[in-house]
């Protein structure tokens, strides 16, 4: 096993701006572009780009988390949490350099939106990262979240195309799992980087919250 214990962190949106503030107190901030375009600042936490260790095949991130008026303030956006994967953002200044999001993971929030979205939100729900596009599980959505309560989870991802979760609450009661198989391979099967990262900003470019990320640990298996 190839294990990282990387401690708590804390997403923070305010004054259009989403800030990532490290285990250590040190805040990462950037300018913000225009709401609703996803780009509020330094909105990823994570490996950018790493290979799959030799002779592991699981890829596991551990963590609690709690939104502090997160899905309440922002109720059209969501997080998205990968493994097994590679990421970069977006340049808004070149057109050739695009953004990049391949792996398997989970997202939290709503995405009642989009092809085969949970129709009710907020919530944990299954999706793969595809070079040709994501694709989320309709049946894999988990119990409706609530601002300010700690949750529980772990996910799973495999090289072979298992993706998996459970979902916790804060005694430790189990609240939803799921287990899907993404059998497209349209994830290459080298990657070993992972992120968390905000995704779609809603349409207020003034809205104020913060999202914490607490005990995260993430391994190889």
């Amino acid at each position: 096993m190839i294990s990282s214990a990387l401690g708590d962190w804390r997403f923070i949106r305010r004054h259009g701006v989403c800030e990532v503030i490290s285990p250590t107190g040190v805040i990462v901030s950037a300018s913000a572009s225009a709401a609703g375009g996803g780009l509020v600042g330094a909105d990823t936490l994570g490996l950018p780009d790493a290979p799959a260790p030799a002779g592991m095949q699981a890829h596991t991130m551990r963590l609690r988390f709690r939104s502090n008026g997160f899905f309440n303030d922002e109720p059209a956006a969501h997080f998205a949490l990968g493994l097994t994967g590679a990421w970069r953002k977006a340049d808004p200044d070149a057109a050739s350099w695009n953004g990049l999001l391949v792996g398997r993971g989970i997202i939290i929030g709503n995405v009642s939106g989009a092809p085969n979205g949970c129709p009710r939100w907020p919530v944990v729900q299954v999706e793969s990262f595809r070079t040709r596009g994501n694709a989320l599980y309709f049946d894999s959505g988990s119990v409706i979240l609530e601002d300010d309560i700690w949750y529980g989870l772990e996910l799973t991802a495999r090289l072979d195309g298992h993706i998996a979760y459970v979902l916790r609450d804060d005694a430790d009661q189990l609240l939803s799992q799921a287990h899907v198989v993404d059998d497209t391979r349209d994830v290459p099967s080298d990657l070993g980087g992972w992120w968390i990262t905000h995704v779609f900003a809603g349409s207020s470019a003034h809205a104020e919250w913060s999202f914490d990320i607490a005990d995260l640990h993430v391994a190889w298996r």
